[in-house]
């Protein structure tokens, strides 16, 4: 609605907030009741609740126990969504004796097989793993299509990653778009591209018009220096740093601000400072997982190993079930030449997460330049691109494998492709 030119003064008083109309007269405002307020739109009995447009479209809870909230997001129910992955549908909130497949196969009946195209397929799609080449081609046009909102383009480029050259293409037209939260967006994907490509991106938005934009500009500037710049790339990076500086201070009374600034120094390999900034972070809240992984590699860049390993059996204790502590302690034992508990740590992880793809690629790697075990080690890989088939460090780890085994063609045949993606 808000996309359509929706305010909330449309449908609330604006010094009440109470309801203009009561009803599906509220709806009626806009939307032809000829068309809609009829038992052939909606197929339920005239004048009960089945018909009113707020509960298929405007679908409620109750949050801390008594207030009940309805979702103003105003979609049109997609019980067929709901049978791929699992969202809920308002067809089901009444219908609760049946399945999300019946309420599909419903609305089909209704209204025809085709659904018409509405940006939340392609926020599901893009959250999902293992996307087909034509699905992700699907995304990628998306995020440049101006007929869906920004912030749904913005999300689903949050969601994705980048690293062939059409997806790379596709994320520096999205730079040039109308909206800053898009723009924005698509700047933070170039955080892990290479430094000069990096810095040449961010320098040409320092000096948008949008602060959100000239901050994430700044982000990607992290760890550099300004000493290279000529006197108004200097300026505007100046300007930028200090604004996303600024930012970060002005959420400092959080746990969740206190993270981003021990984020924002050990960037810029100001050890001490980010350990101080995470510590207080965990004093305001001790559940804060992601605080436990940053703080431990910095206490580990810091060669306060003992602290750093303290720091990862917490969070173990936090999150029995959970992998990451285990290949991160992994990670840490190799630092401190502490292979066997390193291996232990990554079967572990395994256990906890058959799908841990870093796991399998480190102990790949283990295997392979430590153990010189080429069939434990191309076992290993195998798994991991077994589950990210197009992960490009996973093929080259192979290609050298095969190599060392003796199987030329299959090593020349990986490292040619890996030449064709560049």
């Amino acid at each position: 609605m808000y996309d359509e030119g929706i305010k909330c003064s449309d449908c609330h008083d604006a010094h009440s907030m109470q309801l203009k109309f009561k009803g599906n007269k509220l709806c009626l405002q806009c939307h032809v009741p000829a068309d809609y307020d009829n038992k052939e739109h909606h197929f339920h009995k005239e004048n009960t609740e089945a018909s009113q447009c707020i509960n298929c479209h405007m679908t409620g809870d109750t949050y801390m126990g008594n207030d009940f909230r309805r979702d103003h997001s105003f979609r049109i129910p997609r019980p067929d969504q709901s049978a791929i992955y699992g969202t809920p549908n308002a067809c089901k909130e009444c219908h609760d004796d049946k399945t999300n497949q019946w309420a599909a196969n419903t609305i089909k009946k209704w209204y025809g097989d085709k659904r018409q195209d509405h940006f939340s397929d392609a926020l599901l799609l893009s959250s999902s793993q293992n996307l087909s080449k034509t699905d992700r081609e699907s995304l990628d046009t998306f995020i440049n299509d101006l007929q869906f909102p920004e912030i749904a383009r913005a999300t689903v480029i949050e969601n994705l990653d980048y690293s062939t050259n059409n997806q790379i293409s596709a994320l520096l037209l999205a730079l040039n778009d109308s909206s800053a939260i898009v723009r924005y967006n698509a700047l933070l994907k170039f955080r892990n591209t290479i430094p000069q490509d990096r810095i040449a991106i961010a320098l040409k938005h320092m000096n948008d018009s949008i602060k959100l934009v000239r901050i994430g500009a700044a982000q990607l500037t992290i760890g550099f220096e300004d000493n290279t710049l000529n006197e108004v790339d200097k300026n505007n990076f100046i300007k930028s740093r200090s604004e996303l500086e600024a930012m970060l201070y002005s959420n400092a009374d959080f746990s969740t601000g206190r993270m981003q600034l021990g984020d924002y120094y050990l960037q810029n390999n100001d050890i001490k400072t980010a350990i101080k900034h995470y510590e207080v972070a965990l004093q305001k809240d001790s559940l804060l997982i992601p605080v436990y992984s940053n703080l431990a590699t910095a206490y580990s860049l810091n060669k306060e190993y003992v602290k750093a390993i303290s720091t990862l059996e917490i969070w173990v204790l936090l999150e029995p079930k959970s992998s990451r502590p285990h290949y991160l302690k992994a990670l840490l034992s190799f630092e401190m030449d502490k292979n066997e508990i390193a291996i232990a740590e990554l079967n572990t992880a395994l256990k906890l997460d058959p799908n841990d793809t870093r796991s399998l690629y480190n102990l790949a790697t283990y295997y392979f330049q430590d153990k010189k075990d080429l069939n434990l080690a191309e076992r290993y890989i195998k798994k991991a691109l077994k589950i990210e088939s197009e992960n490009q460090d996973f093929k080259y780890l192979l290609a050298l494998i095969y190599n060392d085994q003796g199987k030329f063609k299959s090593s020349q045949k990986i490292m040619d492709e890996l030449r064709t993606n560049q």
